[in-house]
């Protein structure tokens, strides 16, 4: 239904959602699932309730161990169909209150009534098998668990409590599985699969369709650890896992005193978001700045040590600053853009939502008139090694200018990254107007 609304209309998620609420308001008939009867050869995933009067030659009863959810008694009131209603004693002078015999005795036989019912649900389960019945749990420590059930009463906090004694006590017809055999199972079937294929192929005894069949490798084993929605520095540093493997080398940061780098970049980059750049020359600018910026109470005062001015004027009084200058002066100048991007990633092109924040991007103008972006980036990294720095954050950037282009329309021609420890401006990238 939302493939078919989407191709149709042109409204977004809050359209589809208000259609489909009118459908149900309206009692609109949208079509029924095809039922399959008991004795069709497939598998059925069902409640244990929609499973009564049914049967079946198999049957995994999953979450054994799962903790049952019983009514919570309320403190201060207790009703029950048959009982009646169960008040505590209050105090208000004293301004207590304490539990009455007949809230408690209402309270506990409404726990009994609903114990009793998950006991009926858990029949139903355990006799939907005709043949077999398979139970799922886990528990902590298998063999504690084993012999504290010997010693204590039986209790209803799971199905596996209610039956733990029994099931134990017939310990040599059951069949339990621990979980480091469970690693081993799927390793060891497709090593069984190979050497049974093996042994088909010299015998010759196998057709096309029987080793297409066990020759199958699933085509998106890459993808199956991706996720719908990544931040940019989580493409990035997967990005730079893969290129700069084999690399000894690792960036270097500057560390002062308490702050650590990633603080003293956090505190650079606002300095550099609230900055007026075309009045970066004025004397006593920069520190009437980070005065405004304590006052504000952006930032405490013994955080604003470690700014460092000197850096700061270093990209003010740059090629790169006078630049973003003069795209203030012109209101051509965004600073932390925040921007949603649906990209393609793997071997696949599985779809991603990816999720970020633009530190700074300026419009300037080409020989022929033609608007075009200028991409940069701060960070709080040195690195002597200028192909390793690309090599770091050129997924970052790509998807940036990706973001951007989409979202503007123009294409991104530079993009700088700004080493505020370093105040030195990297050109990382050109970017063709064509290819973007």
């Amino acid at each position: 239904k939302a493939l078919k609304y989407r191709k149709s209309q042109e409204e977004g998620l809050y359209g589809f959602i208000t259609y489909i609420e009118k459908i149900k308001e309206n009692g609109v008939r949208m079509g029924q699932a095809a039922m399959v009867s008991e004795e069709d050869d497939t598998v059925r995933i069902m409640t244990i309730h929609h499973s009564k009067g049914l049967e079946f030659p198999m049957v995994i009863l999953s979450g054994y161990t799962r903790k049952l959810n019983y009514s919570r008694a309320s403190g201060y009131l207790s009703i029950h169909k048959d009982i009646g209603i169960g008040l505590p004693n209050i105090n208000h002078e004293e301004s207590w209150y304490r539990k009455t015999f007949l809230q408690n005795f209402t309270a506990q036989a409404i726990k009994n009534e609903e114990v009793e019912e998950e006991k009926r649900v858990l029949y139903v389960a355990m006799t939907r098998a005709k043949d077999i019945l398979i139970l799922t749990g886990t528990v902590d420590n298998f063999d504690d668990y084993v012999g504290e059930t010997k010693y204590r009463s039986r209790s209803s906090e799971s199905y596996l409590s209610m039956t733990a004694q029994t099931i134990f006590q017939k310990r040599s017809n059951v069949v339990f599985i621990e979980d480091s055999e469970l690693q081993k199972t799927r390793r060891i079937r497709k090593n069984n699969i190979r050497k049974v294929l093996r042994l088909l192929e010299e015998d010759g005894e196998i057709d096309e369709k029987t080793r297409k069949i066990m020759s199958f490798s699933y085509p998106f084993q890459t993808e199956i650890n991706l996720k719908s929605k990544y931040s940019v520095s989580e493409l990035n540093e997967s990005a730079s896992e893969r290129k700069m493997s084999g690399e000894s080398s690792s960036p270097t940061i500057i560390r002062k005193k308490r702050l650590n780098a990633a603080e003293i970049g956090t505190l650079m980059h606002l300095v550099f978001e609230k900055i007026d750049f075309g009045r970066g020359s004025e004397e006593g600018y920069i520190e009437a700045l980070i005065s405004d910026l304590i006052d504000k109470e952006f930032i405490t005062a013994e955080e604003a040590e470690y700014i460092d001015r000197k850096k700061i004027l270093t990209l003010l009084d740059s090629g790169l600053g006078k630049r973003m200058a003069e795209a203030q002066k012109n209101g051509k100048i965004h600073r932390e853009k925040p921007f949603n991007l649906l990209t393609e990633i793997g071997e696949h092109g599985k779809e991603v939502l990816v999720q970020g924040v633009i530190d700074c991007f300026f419009f300037e103008h080409d020989d022929n008139g033609d608007e075009y972006i200028v991409l940069v980036d701060y960070k709080t990294t040195s690195v002597s090694d200028k192909r390793l720095l690309i090599g770091m954050y050129e997924t970052q950037i790509d998807t940036y200018a990706e973001a951007l282009v989409c979202a503007y329309e123009h294409p991104v021609k530079e993009a700088y990254l700004y080493l505020t420890n370093t105040g030195e401006a990297v050109k990382i990238k050109d970017y063709p107007a064509a290819i973007v």
